[in-house]
């Protein structure tokens, strides 16, 4: 199952337009309430759901289909990052060994959604008091002021933990790839006058993987950009992206085009901004990509350095 964000905007804009809807249809706002009230909620829930779902979906063993020499000439082809993460493994993984890398990741998105869903209990008891008019004493609300600074500590607990899980989940599911995690962001909270509680998280830094491929030493860095880096000495080269297909400058060496004239139009390289090589060797650079991105282009730099020589 791949996970599609426009399933959330149409959530959004449906519960949104409800409430206008509701709002001209009853002026009074008696009937706008229930429907601004409880549209966010079964939204939350829906939104909650569909990510269980497809967590849950994770988990399930991919098909090990041979990959059509098409395909392995030009991976945009590929839509479903387990089948690029197979693709890219050293060595053939079998149906057990798929299932072990893809279980942490889903057992830590599931962590996730359940914290989201103990969250989601305060709004949705203050929905249902909203709607049922039993709203209880709670004094002056001067309490609430020092709400957060009380849960900051969970929240930042929360969040360390979490990036250590993550950071030792991508321990296993890089092994294949013959690589490991060097680095992780780090988490903090410090003050902030701006902000209503006067206090701000801040994750600074990025993960960072890195280790040796076909003889050559790869670098990735997910943080304000994906950056995907193969060592090695290669002439002077640039490629950019239009429109999800790449281009070369005329004067790119012969190689450049051999790899190129394979790869038609396609979503995988919407986010890649450029591509560059030379005496440091191949360097790609991608928008942030919530779906792998970084593996097409670790593809692509390792394609690039072999034509190259």
């Amino acid at each position: 199952m791949k996970y599609q964000p426009a399933y959330v905007i149409a959530g959004i804009a449906a519960v949104v337009v409800a409430v206008i809807v509701a709002s001209i249809i009853d002026p009074t706002g008696k009937k706008a309430l229930p429907v601004a009230v409880g549209a966010p909620i079964l939204l939350l829930a829906g939104m909650l759901l569909y990510q269980w779902k497809w967590a849950t979906s994770q988990e399930k063993p991919r098909p090990l289909e041979d990959l059509t020499p098409e395909v392995r000439a030009d991976p945009g082809l590929i839509d479903d990052h387990w089948l690029m993460y197979r693709f890219l493994a050293l060595e053939p993984l079998d149906t057990e060994a798929l299932k072990r890398a893809q279980a942490p990741t889903a057992g830590l998105i599931k962590a996730n959604i359940k914290l989201a869903a103990v969250v989601c209990i305060l709004p949705l008891l203050a929905g249902v008091m909203i709607l049922t008019g039993s709203v209880p004493d709670l004094g002056d609300g001067a309490w609430v002021a020092i709400l957060p600074v009380l849960l900051a500590p969970a929240a930042l607990w929360w969040v360390r933990s979490m990036l250590s899980k993550a950071g030792e989940t991508a321990g296993s599911w890089l092994d294949p790839l013959g690589m490991r995690m060097t680095s992780m962001p780090t988490v903090s909270i410090g003050s902030d006058y701006g902000a209503e509680s006067g206090m701000r998280s801040r994750v600074s830094g990025a993960s960072v993987m890195e280790g040796e491929r076909h003889g050559r030493k790869v670098h990735v860095s997910l943080g304000g950009e994906h950056q995907t880096r193969v060592e090695g000495e290669v002439p002077v080269f640039e490629i950019t992206q239009t429109g999800g297909r790449l281009l070369a400058a005329p004067d790119a060496p012969d190689g450049i085009a051999r790899v190129l004239e394979h790869l038609g139009e396609s979503d995988r390289w919407t986010k890649l901004q450029e591509v560059k090589g030379g005496k440091g060797g191949i360097t790609a650079r991608r928008k942030v990509d919530a779906h792998n991105g970084w593996m097409w282009d670790l593809w692509l730099c390792e394609r690039l350095a072999e034509e190259l020589g």
